[in-house]
């Protein structure tokens, strides 16, 4: 990760990184000082704007920018982060939507129309569509909020959580960038890439797509032994979750790989695994609690 982003950061770019649901939020900001004297902007947890939750600078073609930064909030965090922007406790039953653009909107309070005024977070919203890799406990409705978080004077909104590359409609510019690689198989029927934007103060940002074809594709592909065989040729640059339609054996996932050698995951089709005795399952005394 830190190879990329001093790429990234060569010619001057300003970098930012913010923490999404799958990063460890403390260990990004153990990173944050050290990265911070390279132009590259960590923000693990969420901070006051006048503490780094609002970035200004000047960008490489002479442009000023104002970018909130929000990183992904649990349930329980979003009550710390609006403790910290208020300086009282908070009341945990108010919704997890209204605190978010609570938060949102103390971070933007300080767009202008002589700025290019950015936002970037990490959540999901209603009218997103799941990409396939998802932490579903982390995306559901009560981890909602809405487009309408974003206040019109924000040119852009980049968010992550959402793995496939889409656009949100609200009231600015609203895109999921997506993953610039497949996560899991989830997300093999993804186009990976990134966005190109283009924003300049006063103006909706202009987005351009950028597919990225040079990673190997993900493909789920099922069979016996012999279709599977068949296949093989198309499939020497593809990993692969491979579904065997015959009786499990020993040996099975070895000879699959003999076929299939950029097979990831190989499993027996359901119809073809054992089925377990339920009556022999409640003979066994009753259900244990977790503890």
């Amino acid at each position: 990760m830190l190879n990329a982003l001093m790429a990234l950061h060569e010619g001057g770019r300003d970098v930012v990184v913010l923490a999404g649901n799958h990063d460890n939020p403390h260990l990004l900001e153990v990173y944050r000082p050290v990265l911070g004297k390279l132009g590259i902007h960590v923000v693990g947890a969420f901070r006051r704007p006048e503490q780094g939750g609002t970035l200004a600078f000047t960008a490489r073609s002479g442009e000023p920018v104002r970018l909130a930064v929000l990183p992904f909030l649990s349930h329980r965090y979003v009550v710390r982060a609006a403790e910290v922007l208020a300086g009282t406790p908070a009341e945990h039953n108010r919704d997890y939507a209204a605190r978010i653009a609570e938060l949102v909107g103390a971070l933007t309070d300080g767009f202008s129309a002589d700025t290019v005024n950015l936002v970037t977070t990490h959540g999901t919203l209603p009218s997103g569509r799941f990409g396939g890799g998802e932490r579903r406990a982390q995306s559901i409705f009560s981890y909602y909020f809405e487009p309408t978080a974003f206040p019109p004077a924000t040119q852009y909104a980049a968010l992550g959580h959402l793995h496939r590359r889409q656009q949100i409609p609200g009231p600015c510019p609203i895109w999921y960038s997506g993953s610039p690689l497949a996560v899991d198989f989830g997300e093999e029927d993804n186009t990976p890439g990134a966005l190109l934007v283009t924003v300049e103060p006063g103006r909706p940002a202009q987005v351009r797509e950028a597919p990225i074809a040079s990673a190997r594709a993900l493909a789920t592909r099922t069979g016996t032994l012999e279709e599977l065989a068949a296949m093989a040729p198309g499939l020497a640059e593809t990993w692969l979750r491979v579904v065997v339609t015959e009786p499990p054996r020993p040996g099975l996932a070895e000879t699959v790989r003999e076929i299939l050698p950029t097979a990831l995951e190989v499993t027996v089709h359901e119809r073809f695994r054992p089925v377990r005795d339920a009556r022999r399952t409640a003979a066994d005394g009753p259900a244990r609690s977790p503890p």
